[in-house]
């Protein structure tokens, strides 16, 4: 199981940010496991104000199934030896960066949403899915076939501004 809590903070510019803290407290392994640097763990956060309108958002696939650029990703990244990052596994010789949720240990996203006021309304969810849609995308045998998403965790929490 997933344990997501979001919260407001002011940093001591008076700048808001929402924090999002991610606890693995189910798997006794990190997220993702196996070819971690295939599968894609990510964060989807929306937030809202007090009228409903949109004031923020990262980690929604586009309409080709791609993550944005701004996007939170829970992953691997392999490289050649050189600093240079590889998809192939077995051209790996080294790690890049190693940011996946590891077992019982809390993982807090900062995120910079803008000005606001009162209460906002954060969503967050937790999402799987086994395959790249662009990696997939460069296969002739998988193009134009969607890579399934799993929603491992979701949740909706009113938060007040501070």
């Amino acid at each position: 199981d997933i344990k997501i809590e979001p919260k407001a903070e002011s940093d001591k510019s008076g700048t808001r940010k929402i924090v999002v803290k991610i606890k693995n407290i189910g798997a006794g392994h990190d997220i993702p496991t196996g070819v971690s640097n295939i599968r894609q763990v990510w964060l989807k956060v929306e937030v809202k104000d007090s009228k409903g309108n949109l004031i923020y958002k990262t980690g929604e696939l586009d309409k080709k199934g791609y993550l944005p650029e701004n996007s939170i990703i829970y992953t691997t990244v392999f490289g050649d030896g050189k600093g240079n990052p590889v998809n192939n596994f077995a051209k790996a010789r080294e790690i890049l960066s190693d940011k996946r949720l590891k077992p019982m240990q809390e993982h807090v996203e900062k995120i910079d949403v803008g000005a606001f006021d009162g209460n906002v309304t954060v969503e967050a969810s937790l999402l799987y899915s086994g395959f790249p849609q662009n990696l997939a995308d460069s296969f002739k045998e998988l193009k134009g076939m969607r890579i399934p998403v799993v929603v491992m965790k979701e949740v909706k929490s009113v938060v007040a501004a501070k």
